[in-house]
């Protein structure tokens, strides 16, 4: 029997990633062209464990980071089950912020952002200060593939 390293597992990981945003892109041609807003997004999710395909709009109200990832929210409060989070991984916001001075705060605040991709209720455990679980709550996370997937539309 053969031992995988942590290196050939990070590449099987990327591989089943790219695999599955492949999979997404492919689905959201069969998507309705009407997007969801914050609130259709969070229902529709909470109605399909396994997360629904389409284009998601909203106004950023918060920009925050996390391992890696840059999440865009609908509202301020980003542990309000009322708040859609859009996951973006920071190689992407880099490539988009390529040839600007703006940070991600800069760039996305306030402004009208469409995304395309999965949208997915997640359970997010918050951890007490001697490292074992306290209380848990949803999020509702739209999570994209690259560039492609997010835009900043025109204000009203």
């Amino acid at each position: 029997m053969t031992v995988l390293d942590d290196g050939e597992w990070t590449v099987i990981a990327l591989f089943q990633k790219t695999l599955a945003l492949g999979i997404v892109g492919i689905s959201l041609a069969a998507c309705s062209p009407e997007a969801y807003t914050p609130e259709k997004a969070i229902a529709a999710a909470a109605a399909d464990p396994t997360g629904v395909v389409g284009k998601f709009e909203m106004t950023v109200q918060r920009v925050g980071r996390q391992n890696n990832m840059v999440y865009l929210d609908s509202a301020d409060n980003y542990r309000d089950p009322k708040t859609l989070i859009i996951a973006i991984h920071e190689s992407t916001v880099n490539d988009l912020l390529q040839g600007t001075s703006q940070t991600a705060e800069q760039y996305f605040m306030h402004r009208h952002v469409q995304a395309s991709g999965l949208a997915k209720r997640v359970l997010i455990a918050r951890l007490k200060a001697d490292g074992t679980i306290g209380s848990t709550y949803y999020q509702t996370q739209v999570f994209i593939g690259g560039v492609e997937d997010i835009k900043i539309l025109p204000s009203d």
